[in-house]
């Protein structure tokens, strides 16, 4: 129960950073805060975050970060696909 609470708490950074980003980036028709929100801030907001709830080494939390966006990566891609096909397929 604890790794979901931990998820739903990283998932709603991601979107409440998103929606904080994404308005200035609108007003001046750019993408670089999105970019640095995905690219920097995030990771390093998730790897803080994993080392804090979790309470371990640098070492061990370096691992199970590399493991989990390894996993999210191929998560995302696998739907992404099924989200593609099912959008050709009913168009």
């Amino acid at each position: 129960m604890e790794h979901m609470i931990f998820i739903f708490h990283i998932f709603s950074f991601i979107f409440l950073a998103m929606l904080l980003f994404k308005l200035p980036d609108m007003l001046f028709g750019t993408e670089i805060l999105l970019t640095v929100l995905f690219l920097v801030i995030g990771p390093i907001y998730f790897y803080k975050a994993l080392r804090n709830f979790y309470g371990q080494g640098r070492m061990v939390t370096l691992i199970k970060f590399v493991f989990l966006n390894t996993v999210f990566i191929i998560g995302l891609t696998f739907a992404a696909t099924i989200f593609i096909a099912a959008s050709a397929a009913i168009y």
